[in-house]
Protein backbone atom coordinates (compact mmCIF):
# COMPACT_ATOMS: atom_id res chain seq x y z
CA UNK A 1 0.00 0.00 0.00
CA UNK A 2 1.27 3.43 -0.90
CA UNK A 3 0.25 6.61 0.92
CA UNK A 4 -1.75 9.58 -0.51
CA UNK A 5 -0.24 11.16 -3.60
CA UNK A 6 -1.57 14.35 -5.18
CA UNK A 7 -4.61 14.28 -2.93
CA UNK A 8 -5.63 10.72 -3.83
CA UNK A 9 -4.93 7.23 -2.48
CA UNK A 10 -2.82 5.25 -4.93
CA UNK A 11 -3.19 1.64 -3.86
CA UNK A 12 -0.93 -1.12 -5.09
CA UNK A 13 -2.34 -4.49 -4.10
CA UNK A 14 -0.46 -7.43 -5.63
CA UNK A 15 -2.09 -10.85 -5.63
CA UNK A 16 -1.39 -12.91 -2.52
CA UNK A 17 0.79 -15.94 -3.15
CA UNK A 18 -0.83 -19.34 -3.32
CA UNK A 19 0.30 -22.36 -1.33
CA UNK A 20 -0.01 -25.66 -3.22
CA UNK A 21 0.10 -28.34 -0.52
CA UNK A 22 0.53 -31.97 -1.59
CA UNK A 23 -0.05 -34.99 0.67
CA UNK A 24 -2.14 -38.17 0.59
CA UNK A 25 -4.25 -37.10 3.57
CA UNK A 26 -4.70 -33.55 4.87
CA UNK A 27 -6.22 -33.47 8.36
CA UNK A 28 -7.46 -36.42 10.37
CA UNK A 29 -5.81 -38.32 13.22
CA UNK A 30 -2.46 -39.34 11.69
CA UNK A 31 0.69 -37.44 12.61
CA UNK A 32 1.46 -36.36 9.03
CA UNK A 33 -2.19 -35.54 8.31
CA UNK A 34 -2.03 -33.18 11.29
CA UNK A 35 1.22 -31.61 10.08
CA UNK A 36 -0.31 -30.98 6.64
CA UNK A 37 -3.41 -29.47 8.24
CA UNK A 38 -1.22 -27.21 10.41
CA UNK A 39 0.63 -25.95 7.31
CA UNK A 40 -2.65 -25.30 5.45
CA UNK A 41 -4.18 -23.45 8.41
CA UNK A 42 -1.04 -21.33 8.87
CA UNK A 43 -1.21 -20.21 5.23
CA UNK A 44 -4.94 -19.45 5.48
CA UNK A 45 -4.38 -17.41 8.66
CA UNK A 46 -1.77 -15.36 6.77
CA UNK A 47 -4.30 -14.58 4.04
CA UNK A 48 -2.78 -16.82 1.39
CA UNK A 49 -4.79 -18.70 -1.15
CA UNK A 50 -4.45 -22.46 -0.64
CA UNK A 51 -4.79 -25.32 -3.09
CA UNK A 52 -4.78 -28.84 -1.64
CA UNK A 53 -3.66 -31.76 -3.81
CA UNK A 54 -4.70 -34.87 -1.92
CA UNK A 55 -6.72 -38.08 -1.81
CA UNK A 56 -8.50 -37.15 1.42
CA UNK A 57 -9.16 -33.69 2.88
CA UNK A 58 -10.63 -32.93 6.31
CA UNK A 59 -14.09 -31.28 6.18
CA UNK A 60 -12.92 -28.00 7.73
CA UNK A 61 -10.83 -27.20 4.62
CA UNK A 62 -13.34 -28.11 1.91
CA UNK A 63 -15.04 -24.71 1.78
CA UNK A 64 -11.90 -22.63 2.32
CA UNK A 65 -9.43 -24.10 -0.17
CA UNK A 66 -9.25 -25.08 -3.80
CA UNK A 67 -9.06 -28.86 -3.83
CA UNK A 68 -7.57 -31.10 -6.48
CA UNK A 69 -8.50 -34.66 -5.61
CA UNK A 70 -6.03 -37.29 -6.73
CA UNK A 71 -7.47 -40.75 -6.00
CA UNK A 72 -5.14 -43.39 -4.67
CA UNK A 73 -5.36 -46.71 -6.56
CA UNK A 74 -7.24 -49.36 -4.63
CA UNK A 75 -5.46 -52.35 -6.16
CA UNK A 76 -2.33 -53.59 -4.35
CA UNK A 77 0.62 -53.99 -4.13
CA UNK A 78 1.41 -50.83 -2.16
CA UNK A 79 4.47 -49.95 -4.22
CA UNK A 80 2.23 -49.77 -7.29
CA UNK A 81 -0.28 -47.61 -5.40
CA UNK A 82 2.47 -45.16 -4.43
CA UNK A 83 4.03 -44.89 -7.88
CA UNK A 84 0.68 -44.43 -9.64
CA UNK A 85 -0.32 -41.74 -7.13
CA UNK A 86 2.94 -39.84 -7.67
CA UNK A 87 2.46 -39.98 -11.44
CA UNK A 88 -1.10 -38.64 -11.12
CA UNK A 89 0.05 -35.81 -8.86
CA UNK A 90 2.84 -34.80 -11.23
CA UNK A 91 0.36 -34.62 -14.13
CA UNK A 92 -1.97 -32.35 -12.12
CA UNK A 93 0.63 -29.99 -10.66
CA UNK A 94 0.37 -26.88 -12.80
CA UNK A 95 2.38 -24.01 -11.38
CA UNK A 96 1.64 -20.32 -11.62
CA UNK A 97 4.59 -17.99 -10.96
CA UNK A 98 3.31 -17.04 -7.50
CA UNK A 99 2.73 -20.63 -6.32
CA UNK A 100 4.71 -22.03 -3.40
CA UNK A 101 4.66 -25.84 -3.68
CA UNK A 102 4.98 -27.79 -0.41
CA UNK A 103 5.29 -31.60 -0.61
CA UNK A 104 5.87 -34.47 1.82
CA UNK A 105 7.22 -37.19 -0.48
CA UNK A 106 10.78 -37.39 -1.87
CA UNK A 107 9.42 -38.53 -5.25
CA UNK A 108 7.99 -35.00 -5.66
CA UNK A 109 11.07 -33.19 -4.34
CA UNK A 110 12.23 -31.75 -7.68
CA UNK A 111 8.88 -29.99 -8.12
CA UNK A 112 8.83 -28.39 -4.67
CA UNK A 113 9.86 -25.16 -3.01
CA UNK A 114 9.49 -26.80 0.42
CA UNK A 115 9.46 -30.43 1.52
CA UNK A 116 8.63 -31.71 5.00
CA UNK A 117 10.45 -35.01 5.63
CA UNK A 118 8.64 -37.46 7.91
CA UNK A 119 10.40 -40.76 7.24
CA UNK A 120 13.73 -42.10 5.98
CA UNK A 121 13.50 -45.65 4.68
CA UNK A 122 17.26 -46.32 4.81
CA UNK A 123 17.53 -45.14 8.43
CA UNK A 124 14.52 -47.21 9.47
CA UNK A 125 16.12 -50.28 7.88
CA UNK A 126 19.44 -49.56 9.64
CA UNK A 127 17.61 -49.43 12.99
CA UNK A 128 16.19 -52.92 12.46
CA UNK A 129 12.80 -52.29 10.85
CA UNK A 130 12.11 -55.49 8.93
CA UNK A 131 9.17 -57.55 7.71
CA UNK A 132 9.08 -60.53 10.05
CA UNK A 133 6.03 -62.37 8.71
CA UNK A 134 5.99 -64.89 5.88
CA UNK A 135 3.79 -65.41 2.83
CA UNK A 136 2.91 -63.43 -0.30
CA UNK A 137 1.89 -60.35 1.71
CA UNK A 138 5.23 -60.25 3.50
CA UNK A 139 7.08 -60.65 0.19
CA UNK A 140 5.16 -57.70 -1.27
CA UNK A 141 5.97 -55.65 1.81
CA UNK A 142 9.69 -56.39 1.46
CA UNK A 143 9.59 -55.32 -2.20
CA UNK A 144 7.84 -52.11 -1.12
CA UNK A 145 10.45 -51.31 1.54
CA UNK A 146 13.31 -52.03 -0.85
CA UNK A 147 11.75 -49.74 -3.44
CA UNK A 148 11.34 -46.95 -0.87
CA UNK A 149 15.00 -47.19 0.09
CA UNK A 150 16.04 -46.99 -3.55
CA UNK A 151 13.78 -44.03 -4.27
CA UNK A 152 15.03 -42.17 -1.19
CA UNK A 153 18.60 -42.58 -2.41
CA UNK A 154 17.78 -41.29 -5.89
CA UNK A 155 15.64 -38.31 -4.92
CA UNK A 156 17.49 -37.08 -1.83
CA UNK A 157 20.91 -37.29 -3.46
CA UNK A 158 19.70 -35.40 -6.57
CA UNK A 159 17.74 -32.73 -4.66
CA UNK A 160 17.99 -29.11 -5.74
CA UNK A 161 19.68 -26.63 -3.42
CA UNK A 162 16.74 -24.27 -3.95
CA UNK A 163 14.28 -26.65 -2.23
CA UNK A 164 14.00 -25.91 1.46
CA UNK A 165 13.65 -28.97 3.66
CA UNK A 166 11.95 -29.16 7.04
CA UNK A 167 11.70 -32.18 9.36
CA UNK A 168 9.12 -33.47 11.82
CA UNK A 169 11.74 -33.96 14.57
CA UNK A 170 15.34 -33.21 15.48
CA UNK A 171 16.07 -36.93 15.41
CA UNK A 172 14.98 -37.26 11.78
CA UNK A 173 17.01 -34.20 10.77
CA UNK A 174 20.14 -35.73 12.31
CA UNK A 175 19.50 -39.01 10.50
CA UNK A 176 19.17 -37.09 7.23
CA UNK A 177 22.43 -35.17 7.82
CA UNK A 178 24.31 -38.38 8.53
CA UNK A 179 23.15 -39.98 5.29
CA UNK A 180 22.57 -37.17 2.78
CA UNK A 181 24.47 -34.13 4.05
CA UNK A 182 23.32 -30.71 5.21
CA UNK A 183 19.79 -29.79 4.06
CA UNK A 184 18.78 -26.36 2.87
CA UNK A 185 16.94 -24.75 5.82
CA UNK A 186 16.52 -27.74 8.18
CA UNK A 187 13.72 -26.24 10.30
CA UNK A 188 11.51 -28.44 12.49
CA UNK A 189 7.82 -28.64 11.52
CA UNK A 190 6.54 -31.01 14.20
CA UNK A 191 2.97 -32.32 14.47
CA UNK A 192 0.93 -29.87 16.58
CA UNK A 193 0.79 -30.83 20.24
CA UNK A 194 -2.48 -31.86 21.89
CA UNK A 195 -3.67 -29.45 24.60
CA UNK A 196 -2.19 -29.93 28.07
CA UNK A 197 -4.88 -31.75 30.05
CA UNK A 198 -3.47 -33.97 32.81
CA UNK A 199 -5.83 -36.67 34.04
CA UNK A 200 -7.89 -35.82 37.13
CA UNK A 201 -8.17 -38.29 40.00
CA UNK A 202 -11.76 -39.27 39.11
CA UNK A 203 -10.71 -39.97 35.50
CA UNK A 204 -7.94 -42.24 36.72
CA UNK A 205 -10.31 -44.18 38.99
CA UNK A 206 -12.88 -44.60 36.20
CA UNK A 207 -10.26 -45.64 33.62
CA UNK A 208 -8.73 -48.24 35.94
CA UNK A 209 -12.16 -49.72 36.60
CA UNK A 210 -12.90 -49.82 32.85
CA UNK A 211 -9.72 -51.76 32.09
CA UNK A 212 -9.95 -54.02 35.17
CA UNK A 213 -6.76 -52.75 36.82
CA UNK A 214 -6.16 -54.67 40.05
CA UNK A 215 -4.16 -51.90 41.71
CA UNK A 216 -1.30 -54.17 42.76
CA UNK A 217 1.55 -52.34 41.04
CA UNK A 218 2.62 -49.78 38.44
CA UNK A 219 0.20 -49.71 35.50
CA UNK A 220 2.20 -49.67 32.26
CA UNK A 221 0.42 -48.90 28.99
CA UNK A 222 1.47 -49.71 25.43
CA UNK A 223 -0.36 -48.51 22.28
CA UNK A 224 1.54 -50.11 19.38
CA UNK A 225 -0.49 -53.28 18.80
CA UNK A 226 1.40 -56.39 17.73
CA UNK A 227 3.61 -54.44 15.30
CA UNK A 228 7.27 -55.47 15.63
CA UNK A 229 8.32 -52.02 14.37
CA UNK A 230 6.65 -50.48 17.43
CA UNK A 231 8.77 -52.67 19.72
CA UNK A 232 6.12 -55.13 20.93
CA UNK A 233 8.80 -57.83 21.30
CA UNK A 234 10.66 -55.48 23.67
CA UNK A 235 7.55 -54.80 25.76
CA UNK A 236 7.32 -58.57 26.28
CA UNK A 237 10.06 -58.11 28.93
CA UNK A 238 7.48 -56.50 31.24
CA UNK A 239 4.93 -59.32 31.13
CA UNK A 240 4.77 -60.96 34.54
CA UNK A 241 7.39 -58.65 36.08
CA UNK A 242 6.97 -58.10 39.79
CA UNK A 243 5.01 -54.96 40.64
CA UNK A 244 3.85 -54.36 37.04
CA UNK A 245 0.37 -54.46 35.51
CA UNK A 246 0.64 -54.33 31.73
CA UNK A 247 -2.13 -52.97 29.47
CA UNK A 248 -1.68 -53.70 25.75
CA UNK A 249 -3.70 -51.63 23.25
CA UNK A 250 -3.81 -51.52 19.48
CA UNK A 251 -4.55 -53.92 16.62
CA UNK A 252 -3.58 -57.56 17.09
CA UNK A 253 -3.09 -57.44 20.85
CA UNK A 254 -5.84 -60.06 21.23
CA UNK A 255 -3.35 -62.54 19.74
CA UNK A 256 -0.77 -61.91 22.47
CA UNK A 257 -1.12 -64.31 25.40
CA UNK A 258 1.30 -62.98 27.99
CA UNK A 259 1.24 -63.54 31.75
CA UNK A 260 -0.25 -60.85 34.02
CA UNK A 261 -1.29 -58.78 30.99
CA UNK A 262 -4.61 -57.24 29.95
CA UNK A 263 -5.20 -56.97 26.20
CA UNK A 264 -7.64 -54.15 25.45
CA UNK A 265 -7.46 -53.99 21.63
CA UNK A 266 -8.67 -50.81 19.95
CA UNK A 267 -9.24 -48.02 22.45
CA UNK A 268 -10.20 -44.39 22.74
CA UNK A 269 -6.64 -43.23 23.49
CA UNK A 270 -7.78 -40.22 25.48
CA UNK A 271 -9.86 -42.47 27.76
CA UNK A 272 -7.16 -45.15 28.00
CA UNK A 273 -4.25 -42.97 29.12
CA UNK A 274 -5.60 -41.99 32.59
CA UNK A 275 -5.43 -45.68 33.56
CA UNK A 276 -1.63 -45.66 33.12
CA UNK A 277 1.20 -44.63 35.44
CA UNK A 278 3.71 -44.91 32.58
CA UNK A 279 3.44 -45.48 28.81
CA UNK A 280 6.19 -47.32 26.93
CA UNK A 281 7.00 -46.72 23.25
CA UNK A 282 10.25 -48.57 22.43
CA UNK A 283 9.76 -48.36 18.65
CA UNK A 284 12.68 -49.39 16.48
CA UNK A 285 12.35 -46.18 14.42
CA UNK A 286 9.56 -43.61 14.81
CA UNK A 287 10.11 -40.07 13.55
CA UNK A 288 7.22 -38.29 15.34
CA UNK A 289 4.84 -40.76 17.04
CA UNK A 290 1.44 -39.25 17.83
CA UNK A 291 0.80 -41.60 20.77
CA UNK A 292 3.77 -40.15 22.65
CA UNK A 293 2.51 -36.56 22.54
CA UNK A 294 -0.99 -37.74 23.44
CA UNK A 295 0.34 -39.45 26.59
CA UNK A 296 2.50 -36.50 27.59
CA UNK A 297 -0.45 -34.13 27.16
CA UNK A 298 -2.41 -36.20 29.70
CA UNK A 299 0.47 -35.95 32.18
CA UNK A 300 1.67 -39.54 31.79
CA UNK A 301 5.47 -40.02 31.78
CA UNK A 302 6.98 -41.88 28.84
CA UNK A 303 9.68 -44.44 28.18
CA UNK A 304 10.90 -44.09 24.59
CA UNK A 305 13.80 -45.55 22.65
CA UNK A 306 16.67 -43.51 21.26
CA UNK A 307 15.19 -43.89 17.76
CA UNK A 308 12.08 -41.91 18.70
CA UNK A 309 11.62 -38.42 17.32
CA UNK A 310 10.62 -37.24 20.79
CA UNK A 311 13.64 -38.64 22.66
CA UNK A 312 15.58 -35.36 22.81
CA UNK A 313 12.61 -33.16 23.86
CA UNK A 314 11.56 -35.70 26.54
CA UNK A 315 15.10 -35.77 27.95
CA UNK A 316 15.27 -31.95 28.00
CA UNK A 317 11.88 -31.58 29.68
CA UNK A 318 12.31 -34.42 32.16
CA UNK A 319 9.00 -35.85 30.92
CA UNK A 320 10.16 -39.45 30.94
CA UNK A 321 13.14 -41.69 30.25
CA UNK A 322 15.05 -42.39 27.03
CA UNK A 323 15.87 -46.10 27.14
CA UNK A 324 19.20 -47.02 25.55
CA UNK A 325 18.49 -50.76 25.28
CA UNK A 326 21.31 -51.85 27.56
CA UNK A 327 19.58 -52.04 30.96
CA UNK A 328 16.29 -53.97 31.30
CA UNK A 329 13.22 -52.02 30.17
CA UNK A 330 11.77 -52.56 33.66
CA UNK A 331 14.45 -50.28 35.15
CA UNK A 332 13.49 -47.45 32.79
CA UNK A 333 9.80 -47.91 33.60
CA UNK A 334 10.41 -47.58 37.33
CA UNK A 335 12.65 -44.56 36.82
CA UNK A 336 10.00 -42.85 34.68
Amino acid sequence: FQGPRNGAMDVCCPAMPRLVLVHHRIGGATGMGRVAAFVAQTALDAGWRVRLVASEVAPEFRERCDITRVPRPARPPQVRQDLVWYARVIRRLRRDPEDVVHVHDPALLRLADVMTCHHLAFSAHQHGVRVSRTGIGAWARRVHLGTLIGLDEIFYRSRSARTRMTFVSEFLREQFRDRYGEPTDGSITAPPSPPWRPAADDERVAARARYRVRGTGLVVGYLGGDDQRKGVHIVRQLAGAEGIELLLAGPGTDRLHWPATTNVGFVDVDAFLPACDVVVAPALFDAAPTAVTQALARGVPMVVGRASGWAAPIARAGAGVVWDGRAPLLHAVREA
